[in-house]
C-alpha cells in the first residue's frame, strides 16, 4: 500500500503499515547566529526531510514558501505553506508544481491564555498537490479546487494544561471536535527549553476520536534525543529539530498525510520560538531557556539570566 493509497496524489514509494518515519529539520546557520545573538526577527525559510524508517531513504523533502516580512516579523504564527515533494530534491532544480501536497497555516493571532477564538488556534490544513495558497483572498481560499485530505488544528483553550491537536479527514469545522479520528496529546504543564530539547525530550500520544475518557492509544509522535556533540549544539543554538513519526495501523490515507501535517505543526507551534541560550543584548545578560510552562495554547518561558556586565552597586 503506498502511503496515500486511494488519494489522488502522486505514489508514494513506500509502505505504511507499522512503519516508522524519521523528520529532520535543516539547520540555518544564519538565522541560528542571529537568534543567539538575541536577534529573533532573522527568520529564515524552515526546511525538513522526512527519511523512511531506515533514516537514509528519502521519502519526502519539505520547503517552506512565504513572505519574510511576514516570517521575520511574526513567526512562528505567519502565514506559509509547506511544498511536499516526492524524494530527495535540489533545491535549486525543485518545482513548485511538482510539490504532491501543500500544507497551508493560515496567519493566527500569537496566543494569549486561552485560545478561545478559531483566529487563536494554530492549524495546519493538506491540500492534494501544489496550491499557491498565500497568492489567494480569503473567498478564492473557500474556492480552491484541490481536495483538503485532512486538517490538523488545536482545540478551544489547546488542550489546558496538556497540550492537544485534533486531526481530521478533510476540512476542520469552526468550532468543536466531535468529528475528529484522532487527537494528538503532548505533555503536561511543561515542554520545550532545555529541560524539553536535551533532558527529556517530550513524546506526544495519538488517541483515537477526541481522546476523552478510555480513548484508545494508537501511536506516538517523539521528538528525539540529541545524537552527539553536534546533536548538543543543534538544540541549544538552534531551533532545528528532529522527529520519529509512527504512523497508526488501519488509518485512512487522508489520517495518514494529517499525521506529517500535525508533526511539522508541533514543531513549528512549540519548538520555534527561538534558541534555547541566547544574548539579550539590552539587559547585557545571557539567557538560558529552562523550559516552557504551557497553559490553554500560550507558551510561557521559564529563564536563568546570567549578567555578564559590571554594574555599580
Amino acid at each position: 500500500l503506498d502511503l496515500l493509497a486511494g488519494v489522488s496524489v502522486h505514489p508514494m514509494p513506500h509502505t505504511v503499515q507499522n512503519s516508522t518515519y524519521k523528520l529532520k529539520q535543516d539547520i540555518n546557520w544564519v538565522q541560528a547566529a542571529a537568534s543567539a545573538a538575541g536577534f529573533n526577527c532573522c527568520r529564515q525559510l524552515n526546511a525538513y526531510t522526512l527519511y523512511e524508517e531506515d533514516g537514509k531513504t528519502v521519502a519526502y523533502s519539505v520547503r517552506e514558501q512565504s513572505n519574510m516580512f511576514c516570517r521575520c516579523c511574526c513567526a512562528p504564527v505567519h502565514a506559509f505553506q509547506l511544498n511536499v515533494f516526492a524524494g530527495a530534491k535540489d533545491p535549486k532544480d525543485e518545482k513548485v508544481d511538482d510539490a504532491v501536497m501543500t500544507m497551508y497555516h493560515p496567519f493566527k493571532i500569537p496566543p494569549c491564555c486561552p485560545i478561545c477564538c478559531n483566529m487563536c488556534r494554530g492549524e495546519m490544513i493538506v491540500y492534494d498537490g501544489y496550491v499557491d495558497v498565500l497568492s489567494k483572498s480569503t473567498e478564492e481560499i473557500k474556492n480552491i479546487q484541490n481536495p483538503i485530505l485532512s486538517t490538523a488544528k488545536q482545540p478551544t483553550c489547546g488542550g489546558v494544561f496538556q497540550p492537544a491537536i485534533n486531526i481530521f479527514d478533510g476540512a476542520a469545522p469552526e468550532e468543536g471536535n466531535d468529528k475528529a479520528t484522532y487527537t494528538v496529546k503532548g505533555p503536561f504543564c511543561c515542554i520545550g527549553g532545555l529541560c524539553g530539547n536535551i533532558c527529556f525530550p517530550p513524546t506526544f500520544h495519538v488517541f483515537e476520536g477526541k481522546g476523552e475518557g478510555d480513548a484508545k492509544e494508537l501511536t506516538t509522535i517523539e521528538k528525539d534525543f540529541p545524537e552527539g556533540a553536534g546533536g548538543f549544539v543543534q538544540q541549544v543554538c538552534t531551533t532545528a529539530d528532529n522527529f520519529t513519526i509512527n504512523m497508526p495501523e488501519e488509518s485512512t490515507p487522508a489520517s495518514k498525510a494529517a499525521m506529517l501535517g500535525s508533526s511539522l505543526l508541533i514543531d513549528y507551534l512549540f519548538f520555534e520560538e527561538g534558541a534555547n541560550i541566547y544574548c539579550d543584548v539590552v539587559e547585557q545578560e545571557l539567557v538560558c531557556v529552562c523550559c516552557n510552562f504551557y497553559c490553554c495554547g500560550a507558551l510561557c518561558p521559564c529563564t536563568l539570566r546570567l549578567s555578564f556586565a559590571n554594574k555599580d552597586d
